[in-house]
């Protein structure tokens, strides 16, 4: 079966693949070329996990070609963060205070007058939404989760609430503003 879905999930794979790729470039060498993020590999699996759960959701099968691709590259991403170890995890960690920052910069410039609450405050809440659930796991977080979650009050007054779910029934929601650990995903897994 090729239905536009499954093109879509073997699309985000390959970003997945590439990304993961680009990330262990980038930390081996630090000159090398490519964005290199370390939180984009996160992003990215977890896109491909919402694209799995779209899938299932409409009960139909994911095909085990799609599954084997998806571990294969979650596997190659695990040995890279055991290489990397606690350094990589600081990279992390400095991305989410930069972001953090970046967000209430945002949040500030819009009170003044710009207009990022369209662009700008929805693809960094969403990044630092990642980047509070997969830290959680071994940083204590709960000031900057307070503070997130401070700034999110000052964007829903600002600029109305987030959105929680697509206009269009068919399109998955992509965007994470959970400061919550996130659920375990486990629909349709072989």
């Amino acid at each position: 079966m090729n239905s536009p879905q499954t093109a879509s999930i073997r699309c985000q794979l390959q970003k997945f693949a590439t990304t993961v790729e680009e990330t262990r470039t980038k930390f081996s060498d630090p000159t090398a070329f490519g964005h290199g993020l370390a939180y984009a590999p996160y992003y990215e699996r977890s896109r491909t996990l919402a694209l799995f759960d779209d899938l299932a959701g409409t009960e139909t099968d994911i095909p085990s070609d799609l599954w084997r691709e998806f571990s294969r590259i979650t596997c190659c991403f695990a040995e890279f963060e055991k290489t990397a170890g606690p350094v990589y995890r600081k990279m992390l960690l400095d991305e989410l205070e930069n972001f953090s920052q970046e967000y209430l910069a945002a949040l500030c410039y819009s009170v003044l007058g710009g207009h990022a609450c369209e662009a700008t405050l929805p693809d960094q809440r969403e990044i630092i939404g990642f980047l509070l659930d997969e830290l959680g796991k071994d940083h204590n977080l709960s000031d900057l989760e307070r503070f997130v979650v401070q700034l999110d009050n000052n964007v829903d007054h600002e600029c109305g609430a987030w959105p929680e779910s697509s206009s269009e029934p068919d399109m998955p929601v992509f965007i994470n503003t959970s400061c919550n650990p996130v659920v375990k995903w486990d629909r349709g897994t072989p």
